[in-house]
């Protein structure tokens, strides 16, 4: 129980202790536990008072409100107008009534381009301002007409109703430029790139969405990107495998799926080809044949995993058979089970399915759930024939294809995590591998080759604002050159911006761990897996220094990139090995880097085994799925939700500036310098840290322990740092305060644990540094 002006709970903020008194008597119960971080609006108690009289109830009103009907007549324009002016309004009716009866592709640009010019008028004041800053800039600038100050502020205040008012304006734009091939006018396109230039997260949709716009005006128009990839198939010196392997491609893999029906039986035959052959290019493709039967276009091929030997790798059989449409099915589907049993001589194995089917439509619109009930009608044929997956592409009038994928695993019903995702996505980017512990939400990427998904842990116990979270992306890359280190920058840009755009999405959270994986297709040759190992840490080094703002910024605890290596296995025969390269804070090293050898299943391809590569490291094979969060990744996250970083960190983050140091450094020497220094380029054991510790007698000492296993809300190190004025090396003591410790309150452990620190640096004449 407390009494009325008694303190019930003690909160600390900047070191200072606040008691929190009660305005009433009565019964107390704590929501918090001690120690844990508070935000504005969290529940700390609830009060059941000694005096029940004193609760103050709110009563039904049963009176008559005299209020007089006025009707309001506002016509489409001005109802536009006052949703951006900060009044209240329905934004959807608004932005379709202002577009209602326009006909013109010009009038429509205008009406987007005035409410994209009014939204930005506002919203440039506040990007990336304190409100009370601009607040105060605005009204020395208005000092003789605040209304300006006022009006400005309404408005922002409404910066939710506005933005969606501007989303809806925006949608309704995509349709007019839809009908012109996406082409924007002059003034439209220099309003779309002010709005996608907005930084703050609030800004993320309609920075998205204008993003959208902008990319989609660029792209030529469907018909010509059709046109010019037929005039590429029927040209007598392109070499189908050849381009089934370009990088210039990428984009038109799927425009392929359009000249499945062209009046050209050779270019129908070369396009299906080519289709098979690029959504397949990872794989060992043994054999392949297109030909035309009862004016079915079919596909049939046999094919292995291309990075297990070929003496133990599972044969398997495919077939892509293209129909008329979708809604025939049901009748063409036991027609084409009949050919795939014609064509292979399927045998039963203990290893389960192993061929797949994919089935094109050349027009129709679809019906998943009819798709989904032909397949599941023949499900007993599809298991004699071993099929493992049924994959659906169904056309899209003048757009990519839409992708359906039924799975054997889930009794051929419809798998929607793989929806609208080409056929061997999900194994190339590993997605079993998250699904075993996330639930994985799809959303909105920019590249045609990545994909983005939220991941909520999977776990029985609630957690306080819900479970950790995950953003991942991940994708494959057709462009070779990615181990050296302009090719491994570029991607890793590409990833950083996908994530930029992910972290605008209002589903992501601000405490939330950032991955990035990149597959990549195209066969690494002449080198070995040590000494791309080895390659990647150089470039890892450089890019941590060049890129250390912008990967904080987003998060990133771990970069993930899978190369395959050309050799051959024990009889001789080529084999891809595939390397993976990982750079990982997951431990608590910041974007620590390590290389495996993967070990993958010879019958489902997915990797049993990792084993370790690089100098002075044992060689250890262990299995590798994405865990759930540990110890450090818990702290992490605390750090960030109060908007700090986790002290551990700050290790990695002293060893990046001091790699981009001497990157300037040896940059700045000219021929004339000391040659010999530019020779030998930075020294090797730039950085090492050592924590310091209390031993049992309390005195703080050289150890270690593991990360985040520390009870007192103080850490301190002695590190050896070799800068360009001192190569040799200068010891330094770091202190930090651990504000995922009892909030990063003071007290006398902490205390106790700064002096010691401080007086052991004293000692030993070293420099002492605090991170607060």
């Amino acid at each position: 129980s407390v009494e009325s002006g008694a303190p019930y709970v003690e909160v600390e903020a900047m070191k200072m202790i606040m008691p929190i008194k009660a305005t009433e008597s009565g019964k107390i119960t704590h929501n918090l536990s001690p120690g844990t971080v508070i935000s504005a609006g969290d529940l700390l108690g609830t009060l059941e008072l000694k005096d029940p009289s004193k609760v103050k109830k709110i009563l039904t009103y049963e009176g008559a409100l005299d209020i007089e009907a006025t009707p309001v007549d506002t016509d489409a324009q001005e109802a536009v107008n006052n949703i951006l002016a900060g009044y209240k309004g329905d934004a959807e009716a608004a932005a379709a009534a202002i577009f209602e009866g326009v006909t013109d592709p010009e009038a429509a640009s205008a009406i987007v381009t005035a409410a994209i010019n009014d939204f930005l008028a506002v919203e440039t004041q506040f990007d990336g301002k304190l409100k009370d800053d601009v607040v105060r800039d605005l009204a020395k600038a208005n000092a003789e007409t605040l209304e300006t100050v006022i009006s400005v502020n309404i408005a922002h205040q409404q910066l939710a109703m506005r933005t969606k008012l501007l989303l809806a304006i925006l949608r309704q734009e995509a349709g007019f430029s839809a009908n012109t091939h996406g082409s924007l006018d002059d003034a439209l396109l220099t309003a779309l790139k002010s709005l996608s230039k907005l930084q703050g997260k609030e800004y993320g949709e309609v920075t998205l969405a204008a993003e959208s716009l902008i990319r989609k005006s660029k792209v030529p128009p469907f018909a010509t990107r059709v046109a010019d990839l037929r005039a590429q198939l029927l040209d007598s010196e392109t070499d189908l495998t050849d381009l089934s392997q370009s990088a210039t491609l990428s984009a038109g893999v799927d425009l392929l799926s359009a000249l499945f029906s062209d009046d050209d039986i050779d270019v129908r035959k070369k396009a299906l080809e080519v289709y098979v052959r690029r959504v397949y290019r990872s794989y060992r493709v043994l054999e392949l044949s297109v030909d035309e039967k009862d004016g079915r276009l079919t596909c049939s091929f046999s094919f292995q995993f291309a990075d297990i030997p070929e003496s133990q790798s599972v044969v398997r059989r495919g077939q892509m058979s293209v129909v008329s449409g979708m809604d025939s099915l049901k009748d063409e589907l036991p027609k084409i089970l009949e050919d795939f049993g014609s064509r292979f001589e399927v045998e039963s194995t203990a290893d389960g399915p192993v061929n797949v089917l994919h089935v094109a439509g050349i027009s129709g619109d679809v019906d998943v759930a009819s798709v989904e009930a032909a397949i599941t009608g023949e499900a007993s044929k599809l298991n004699m024939l071993g099929i493992r997956t049924v994959n659906a592409l169904v056309p899209v009038a003048e757009k990519d294809p839409m992708y359906y994928t039924f799975p054997q695993c889930d009794g051929f019903k419809e798998s929607v995590l793989r929806r609208n995702m080409r056929p061997t996505f999900h194994h190339l980017l590993e997605l079993g591998r998250l699904d075993s512990n996330y639930d994985l939400e799809r959303i909105d990427a920019v590249g045609r080759n990545v994909q983005t998904y939220i991941g909520s842990e999977k776990t029985a116990k609630p957690a306080r604002g819900g479970p950790p979270q995950v953003v991942f992306v991940r994708g494959i890359s057709h462009t070779p050159g990615l181990v050296s280190a302009q090719g491994a920058r570029r991607a890793l840009l590409q990833g950083l911006d996908e994530l930029e755009r992910a972290q605008a999405n209002s589903k992501v959270n601000l405490q939330s761990s950032s991955r990035i994986f990149l597959h990549s297709l195209p066969e690494v040759e002449g080198t070995t897996a040590e000494e791309i190992a080895e390659n990647f840490d150089g470039i890892m080094d450089l890019l941590k220094s060049k890129l250390a703002t912008r990967l904080l910024k987003l998060r990133v605890d771990e970069i993930e990139v899978k190369v395959r290596l050309v050799t051959t296995d024990d009889d001789g025969k080529p084999l891809i090995q595939p390397v993976r390269l990982v750079a990982s804070s997951m431990e608590g090293e910041w974007l620590k880097t390590a290389a495996f050898i993967e070990k993958p299943d010879p019958v489902t391809g997915v990797t049993r085994e990792f084993c370790t590569l690089g100098k002075d490291k044992d060689s250890v094979c262990v299995l590798d799925p994405y865990g759930t969060s540990n110890i450090v990744q818990t702290k992490r996250a605390i750090a960030r939700r109060v908007g700090s970083t986790y002290a551990y960190d700050f290790l990695g983050l002293l060893e990046v500036g001091l790699i981009d140091e001497w990157d300037e450094y040896l940059k700045s020497l000219s021929s004339s310098a000391d040659s010999d220094v530019i020779a030998e380029g930075m020294p090797s054991g730039l950085f090492a840290a050592q924590e310091l510790i209390e031993d049992d007698e309390g005195n703080l000492v050289l150890g270690s322990r593991s990360i985040g296993s520390n009870k007192v809300g103080m850490v301190a190190w002695q590190v050896t740092m070799k800068t360009p004025e001192f190569p040799e090396g200068r010891d330094v003591v770091f202190i930090a305060n651990d504000v995922t410790v009892q909030s990063g309150s003071f007290g006398v452990p902490e205390d106790d644990l700064y002096f010691k620190a401080s007086t052991y640096a004293r000692k030993r004449g070293l420099p002492r540094v605090y991170i607060a």
